[in-house]
């Protein structure tokens, strides 16, 4: 994961100065997902900043931010069931902060997540991508140009 961000964000700082200039040798696809760019930067951060080298290494992480999540929200459950029990109104206030603290920690545990999740979604399509260039480029180089091709036909 970690070798393919920083791949096709080299790639995509080309393609944005390619644009500048009437040479446009890349993808049609590739040419388009140069809007994204920052996208990617800022996935590019968050994935060197959890140190998720790999898919499996994303993976790992949606899992054990799911049940770190899901943990939080059972004690949030037990803490609004007490709130209904709660005899004084001092206990239901202090109930409430307790759960308004649990809420608070489980929320930037769901935007770790969705990141996660967005960049699981963008791996094989970056894979994709870069396939399709390397193969356009093979195809590019390896095939003989049109002048040669008349010279070999006289």
């Amino acid at each position: 994961a970690d070798i393919y961000y920083d791949l096709f964000i080299a790639l995509l700082k080309l393609v944005k100065e390619a644009a500048k200039t009437i040479w446009q040798p890349l993808s049609p696809e590739l040419r388009h997902e140069v809007r994204n760019i920052e996208e990617y930067i800022a996935e590019r951060r968050f994935i060197a900043d959890y140190g998720l080298l790999s898919e499996a290494a994303v993976g790992d992480f949606i899992v054990q931010t799911k049940n770190k999540i899901s943990e939080l929200e059972s004690r949030r459950y037990e803490v609004d069931k007490r709130i209904r029990r709660a005899k004084t109104p001092e206990d239901r206030e202090q109930l409430k902060t307790q759960r308004r603290e649990i809420s608070a920690q489980i929320k930037p545990l769901r935007l770790k997540l969705k990141e996660a999740e967005r960049i699981a979604e963008h791996i094989p399509k970056i894979k994709d991508l870069l396939e399709k260039e390397r193969q356009r480029e093979h195809e590019t180089y390896t095939k003989p140009k049109q002048k040669d091709k008349e010279r070999y036909l006289y």
